[in-house]
């Protein structure tokens, strides 16, 4: 039961289910988590699925990107939503998923995470991207897909539906 008042589109009493791997830093394991995800949405006959993914890479990659990503949006700090004036100091990558039309048009032109992954992150993301491409699960890549914890690192994902209500997200996740 949610103790506060729910928001639009969501239920004061609700179900929940996890899906964890432990063990491996193998990049079939991500796959596997969201192919597992994606099929139970659609034996629950849920349409309209859309799966996002991004990887937001190893810590050194994070760092790098971190650093480009402030020097970048220092400028435009006073035009910035409060919340992402907060976030700059303290979680800049979580800029990344603001729902303030301010700060989506800032980031229009933001650096993208992609330019500053290492190799090996970015060999992992090509494995996890031809896997679903072969297992016949269709993606997007959502570049400004990051997770709120910093113990996040290379895949993030989430599943989306638009015939959910007015809530979108069905689930999300990544590796850590």
């Amino acid at each position: 039961f949610r103790r506060e008042r729910p928001q639009k589109g969501r239920q004061r009493q609700f179900t929940q289910f996890g899906l964890e791997t432990i063990g491996s830093n193998n990049y079939e394991q991500d796959v596997e988590v969201i192919l597992i995800a994606y099929r139970i949405y659609e034996m629950l006959g849920i349409s309209d699925l859309e799966l996002n993914i991004n990887s937001i890479g190893s810590k050194k990659s994070r760092e790098n990107y971190t650093k480009a990503l402030i020097k970048y949006l220092l400028p435009f700090k006073n035009e910035l939503s409060q919340t992402s004036q907060m976030r700059l100091d303290t979680n800049p990558l979580r800029i990344l998923d603001s729902k303030s039309s301010k700060d989506i048009k800032i980031l229009n032109n933001a650096p993208i995470i992609h330019n500053y992954l290492e190799k090996n992150d970015l060999i992992n993301f090509d494995m996890i991207k031809n896997s679903l491409e072969n297992l016949g699960v269709p993606y997007k890549i959502n570049t400004k897909l990051v997770r709120g914890l910093d113990y996040y690192n290379g895949l993030t994902f989430e599943i989306l539906s638009n015939s959910i209500g007015a809530q979108s997200a069905l689930c999300g996740g990544g590796r850590y």
